[in-house]
């Protein structure tokens, strides 16, 4: 279980990175919200969080 865990954080780690790469000018809360929309998905997201990050004119098709 401790094994799997660790695996968990350094596959989360390097979502986290991934997303600041892809974003290098958002602040924590901004990499916080695109973190919750890659995990939770965008409607669970915005109900949690309130709005997406990305407005229309940024959403992927």
């Amino acid at each position: 279980m401790k094994r799997a865990l660790e695996v968990s954080e350094t596959v989360r780690a390097f979502a986290e990175a991934g997303m600041r790469a892809r974003h290098p000018h958002a602040d924590d809360r901004e990499i916080f919200l695109r973190m919750a929309q890659l995990y939770l998905g965008d409607n669970l997201a915005r109900r949690v969080y309130g709005s997406p990050v990305d407005g229309p004119k940024n959403q992927r098709p």
